[in-house]
């Protein structure tokens, strides 16, 4: 009886937590309705200012505002409201109504980013700004800054003056407005750097802190400063990494570093953290030259340490630098010494590509010809062999075909053909570096294969590597559930595509995933109603 007793009380209290969790979001208000709204319950407003593109948005969406304690909050200070800022074909008729009010509010506030946070007086007068996903906990201390006069965005931003404010706030402030005001944020943050003093700057976090801010002058002259007071066996540690990739484009830094760089005895070049440092500047004349002295002062036995090997894959970028001749040379060695298939010949692909190839396709792309895919085949040929010129140009006729096929929705067969044949190409090949990412052959599975092509024995063969998708991926993605389902169900198995659908909707649902489970759920209904779910016209393939 106790059991009973306990599970009938406590049934009421769980349903009520359950309507009463989350923030509470007006619908079907206008502006001016939600400012009256505000008014008469003595609440200031939030506007969750969102794109519909925009990830971290969907994730505040998801993970933050169904938060009870987040919701408690809101909801007792605020009359919330969303605000979608961009536009779409999709947009029912309340966002439409919203456009004009959408667009004063991006222009007199300044949102440039997504997801961004307004808190306002009942009047609609500013109070506080925040830009950026944050926790349930980071979104509630911003909401509690709307009521704090020493942390509200638009006061800080008509009062801040160099050299008044608390250092002890100075940085945390700065971080806070980097996204929502860049150029308040700088003024911040080379306030406080100054202030502190050289010793407090060359901390970890405050050196980190101050690549955060790079793009600002006054920061940029005191990474100078920190550069040119560092000895170079001390700067090029990988502390230092992330401030100089921070600043190595500033041109006072990227000359004290590459003349140290300069300086360095060669026995010191060929460690793992210079020849990371030189990579980033690997643009610069002075740095080919710098490197071109090391490779050539390289014996046999050093050329093939794995470092040495990363540093020549970073310079080599046309057929004429002295790389590619050692990677086309000396696949195998390369290959062993990397202990990877296929290293060398991915470095000579990806230039054979850019020099032979892509230009012809760049060019014609938007037209209704095509390359003379067998004079460049020949020309490949020629210079580098048949293997290099078979597998480069299907690389190519795949992205150029693809590329007609997905915005011109035109030359479908010639995608589906040339793209099989990559695929045949590359699973056969035992020594390719780089593999097509399962990603990318499900949406050609799903958009050219199941879509567009009638061929049984086509279908059947992609089905197959489908389910190999499925049996690899650790993360149940559910498009590439859908897409299997789908070739089962043109294939006509129905039950399979059925259950596999039916799960895919589930995750999907368990996910609070709402635009893909509307979509699962229209397509099961199609599935079990017997209904056509793909594409018919003259692009099919038989």
């Amino acid at each position: 009886m106790k059991a009973v007793f306990y599970w009938v009380l406590f049934i009421p209290l769980f349903v009520h937590a359950q309507v009463d969790t989350g923030v509470h979001f007006e619908n079907g208000l206008s502006w001016s309705q939600a400012r009256e709204k505000a008014k008469k319950e003595n609440k200031d407003i939030f506007l969750d200012c969102y794109a519909t593109w925009c990830v971290p948005c969907r994730l505040m969406e998801k993970q933050v505002y169904p938060n009870a304690e987040v919701g408690r909050y809101i909801n007792k200070h605020f009359i919330s409201v969303k605000v979608q800022m961009n536009k779409t074909n999709g947009d029912d008729e309340e966002t439409q109504k919203w456009y004009r009010d959408a667009a004063s509010l991006q222009a007199n506030f300044s949102i440039n980013a997504f997801p961004s946070f307004l808190f306002l007086t009942a009047e609609g007068k500013p109070i506080h700004k925040a830009v950026g996903y944050k926790d349930a906990q980071q979104f509630i201390a911003s909401a509690r800054d709307a009521f704090d006069t020493n942390r509200q965005y638009y006061r800080i931003l008509s009062h801040f003056q160099p050299g008044k404010m608390d250092t002890s706030e100075l940085k945390g402030l700065a971080r806070e407005f980097r996204l929502s005001d860049p150029e308040l944020a700088g003024e911040m943050a080379a306030d406080y750097l100054t202030r502190i003093g050289k010793a407090s700057r060359e901390e970890s976090d405050n050196l980190r802190f101050m690549a955060e801010f790079n793009g600002s002058s006054p920061i940029q002259k005191l990474a100078v400063e920190y550069f040119e007071s560092c000895p170079p066996r001390e700067l090029f540690v990988p502390g230092n990494f992330p401030i100089i990739a921070a600043f190595r484009k500033v041109p006072d830094v990227e000359n004290v570093l590459l003349g140290y760089l300069s300086s360095l005895p060669r026995a010191d070049i060929g460690t793992k953290n210079i020849l990371n440092l030189v990579t980033l500047f690997k643009e610069e004349p002075r740095t080919m030259s710098f490197v071109d002295r090391y490779i050539r002062s390289l014996d046999t036995t050093e050329l093939f340490l794995k470092g040495n090997i990363r540093l020549m894959e970073s310079f080599t970028v046309s057929s004429i630098d002295p790389g590619f001749s050692f990677f086309f040379h000396c696949r195998h060695r390369v290959d062993s010494a990397m202990n990877i298939g296929g290293y060398a010949k991915y470095v000579v692909d990806n230039i054979i590509q850019r020099e032979e190839i892509k230009h012809y396709c760049k060019d014609m792309r938007d037209g209704t010809s095509s390359p003379d895919w067998n004079a460049i085949a020949t020309t490949i040929s020629r210079k580098y062999g048949t293997d290099y010129a078979r597998r480069d140009l299907l690389y190519q006729q795949s992205a150029f075909y693809g590329y007609r096929a997905s915005k011109y929705d035109r030359d479908w067969p010639e995608y589906i053909y040339y793209t099989m044949n990559l695929i045949q190409t590359v699973n056969a090949d035992p020594d390719t570096a780089v593999k097509l990412s399962d990603s990318w052959l499900n949406d050609f599975f799903y958009d050219g294969i199941f879509k567009r092509s009638n061929d049984t024995n086509l279908i059947r063969t992609v089905l197959n590597w489908s389910g190999d998708i499925l049996k690899r991926d650790n993360y149940m993605t559910t498009a590439y559930i859908d897409t299997y389902a789908s070739l089962l169900y043109k294939i006509g198995d129905r039950n399979d595509a059925i259950r596999q659908e039916q799960n895919a909707l589930k995750i999907a649902e368990s996910g609070k995933d709402e635009y893909d489970s509307k979509i699962f759920e229209k397509t099961l209904a199609k599935m079990k109603n017997g209904e056509r779910i793909w594409i018919t016209d003259s692009t099919d393939t038989e």
